[in-house]
């Protein structure tokens, strides 16, 4: 990845607004899945165009900007990643926004910060430290409070309010997986090459399987404003705009603001859809993210060492 030069406070305060800008991002994948739903798009469909869409941009920028590419094992470790990693997750992720409200499951995925402290203790890769302990447990608290503050829900035939938070839960185990497998791969290849082979593999996956199973739908003009917000800020202004905010302000920072991605996802799922969360909930969701910002926050040195397993839905 091409360095970039920090040009003083102004620039270092442009990087802030990327990483926020690109966590917001983010936030806008279940929202307009959710419209896609209420367009009649199927999940394989969105996703298809999605990564179809990303992929042909990222790939353009990693020509334009001559990254290199990697050598055949890395290749297809890469591609793995994508047609089943990725594909999996992202699969995961936008069938649990249908379920449940968009907050709620970006609180669930973003256990995977704890999840993944867990895994890389457990394979002697980074100790497990007091402050690691304690966001933990504010993670493991705050998402018990996101379920059972939702009991009432449930005890009313909500069922499926369960089903998407455990959809949200499953992506943040797959996406734990995803890291642990692409860590290796991304301190030899470029990110921006690297997002570009993922998302490539994965729209190649999933065209197969949506003409396997008869559920890729040919795209209306009506529609068509659904994918291109799911291209345009749920994946590729996400997905650049993080890696430059990383290169100006470092990847434990941006890291750190990306925390910003499901309190926006319950702020639009209150403005648009008037899904209102209760204060158990927000209490909930609140653990969670704090856990997250405890656990990323890194010295420069330690920020350094983590920034190739920075890679987003």
């Amino acid at each position: 990845m091409p360095r970039v030069v920090r040009s003083g406070r102004s620039g270092t305060w442009g990087a802030y607004l990327l990483a926020v800008a690109s966590s917001l991002g983010y936030a806008t994948l279940g929202i307009f899945a959710l419209f896609g739903y209420r367009h009649h798009l199927s999940t394989v469909t969105m996703l298809t165009w999605r990564f179809a869409g990303a992929a042909l941009v990222l790939f353009l920028w990693a020509a334009m900007t001559r990254q290199r590419w990697p050598n055949w094992t890395d290749l297809l470790v890469l591609s793995c990643m994508g047609a089943v990693g990725y594909t999996v997750m992202s699969w995961l992720f936008v069938e649990g926004n249908r379920l449940a409200p968009v907050g709620l499951v970006s609180a669930a995925l973003y256990t995977y910060p704890a999840l993944v402290t867990i895994v890389l203790a457990a394979l002697g890769w980074e100790p497990l430290t007091r402050r690691k302990l304690t966001a933990l447990v504010g993670t493991g608290a705050g998402a018990a409070l996101v379920v059972l503050f939702g009991r009432g829900d449930l005890a009313g035939g909500g069922v499926h309010l369960l089903l998407g938070i455990t959809a949200g839960f499953a992506t943040a185990v797959v996406y734990v997986a995803y890291i642990v497998v692409g860590t290796p791969v991304l301190r030899r290849v470029s990110a921006p090459a690297a997002s570009a082979i993922v998302t490539g593999t994965a729209a190649v996956a999933l065209v197969l399987t949506g003409l396997g199973t008869g559920g890729l739908q040919p795209l209306a003009y009506a529609d068509s404003w659904i994918i291109l917000g799911l291209v345009g800020p749920a994946t590729v202004l996400a997905v650049v705009g993080f890696f430059v905010a990383m290169q100006g302000i470092g990847s434990g920072q941006a890291a750190i603001v990306s925390n910003v991605e499901p309190v926006g996802a319950v702020i639009l799922g209150w403005l648009i859809f008037g899904q209102a969360l209760s204060p158990g909930q927000i209490l909930g969701v609140g653990l969670v993210i704090g856990s997250a910002v405890l656990l990323r926050w890194e010295t420069p040195a330690a920020s350094r060492r983590r920034a190739s397993r920075s890679q987003a839905l």
